[in-house]
């Protein structure tokens, strides 16, 4: 292959230079200045480009390999708002077909490189055809998962290009590309999240609440077991109605008023029925009054304090429960701005775990990328 490829190398050194060429050299030299253009190169299949060929039939098997096990590994935008189900959403990260699709996809990119390197932007931009007919496929198959394949396609695509403006892929070389690719990778996964919430932010963020709610233990159970301790005795009712406030709430009037209802008694003159309401409110507001109205008065709200906890802990009260604290947690305005921003903030969320996963497939193609120079294309 070295041999081929200095031999191709001699072939364009013996090329004739193009009238074009002699042109700009001519006018380089006399220091004259052109207008920016950009030029686009012609679809030559040179000797180098036919050994690097097969590398476009190797990349559209791994990557259709590396889709298959992406899928597998059952990644959705609803583990993020799925606060009930998280730790299972998050083993999903470190499965084994999440890590395998890691590692192919890292090839991918390594070989997409390799391709791309030595040839011209136009040639390079080949690699799209395998991936992007991979992607296609298997968007056929799993749709949902359409928008990622065609991601992960352009990121391949991108590799290629952006190393065709290195001088080797070495370590550094490849660790650049990588991230280049990797990062329209991070940039089309916040696009499409960005999409996919916003034509119905009001499921997820719905989702997000229910799950929330959901994974606490029996709301109205634990109001229950919290009514029920609330410790209500004489004391308590005692320190609430101080024996003032109950004296005061009797007045002479409201007994008198009281008394004038009882028939026959509305004869006696005025003085005495007051005299009548004035002893009848003093033997109401005495001590004992108060004492009895403190012991019934504890047995009452013991009694209402039991029915209304039995009354907690049935199931079609407690879910009538917990949907009113829902419709109250959804009227509060740091909720509805929180509702109306939901496809950005799940963005953004995606973009950072995407950065991070993007490391390890950074890492990885890099070390792949770099043996592979190594091994096939020193």
């Amino acid at each position: 292959m070295t041999a081929l490829k200095k031999k191709d190398e001699k072939e364009k050194s013996d090329e004739p230079v193009s009238e074009k060429t002699r042109t700009e050299s001519a006018k380089d030299a006399k220091g004259g200045k052109s207008a920016f253009s950009i030029s686009i190169p012609s679809l030559s299949f040179d000797n180098q480009f036919k050994l690097k060929a097969p590398l476009l039939v190797l990349i559209l098997v791994l990557f259709a390999f590396a889709g298959y096990l992406f899928q597998s590994a059952n990644l959705h935008v609803t583990d993020l708002v799925d606060v009930q189900r998280m730790q299972f959403s998050a083993a999903k990260l470190y499965s084994w077909s999440f890590l395998l699709f890691i590692v192919l996809y890292s090839l991918v990119l390594a070989l997409s490189m390799h391709f791309g390197h030595g040839q011209n932007w136009l040639i390079s931009l080949l690699t799209l055809a395998p991936t992007l007919l991979a992607a296609v496929i298997l968007g056929s198959l799993f749709p949902s998962y359409l928008g990622a394949f065609v991601a992960f396609a352009l990121a391949a695509g991108a590799a290629a290009f952006f190393a065709t403006r290195v001088e080797k892929i070495n370590l550094s070389g490849a660790w650049k590309v990588a991230g280049r690719a990797l990062l329209l990778l991070a940039v089309l996964a916040f696009i499409l999240t960005f999409m996919k919430v916003n034509t119905n932010p009001q499921f997820y963020s719905d989702r997000f609440l229910n799950s929330a709610v959901a994974l606490a233990p029996d709301l109205g159970g634990q109001v229950a077991d919290a009514v029920k301790g609330i410790e209500v005795d004489e004391a308590f009712l005692r320190g609430a109605i101080s024996k003032e406030t109950f004296a005061s709430s009797i007045s002479t009037d409201t007994v008198r008023n009281g008394i004038e209802t009882i028939p026959g008694l509305s004869s006696f003159n005025v003085s005495v029925r007051q005299k009548w309401a004035e002893t009848v409110k003093a033997s109401l507001t005495s001590d004992a009054a108060y004492a009895q109205f403190i012991a019934l008065g504890t047995q009452a709200i013991q009694k209402a304090q039991s029915g209304l906890a039995d009354q907690l802990k049935d199931s079609t009260t407690s879910e009538a429960v917990t949907q009113g604290a829902l419709a109250q947690v959804k009227k509060l305005p740091a909720f509805k701005q929180a509702t109306d921003n939901f496809a950005l903030i799940l963005a953004f969320l995606v973009l950072s775990l995407v950065s991070a996963v993007n490391f390890g497939i950074k890492l990885v193609a890099t070390v792949l990328a770099w043996g592979l120079g190594k091994l096939a294309f020193s």
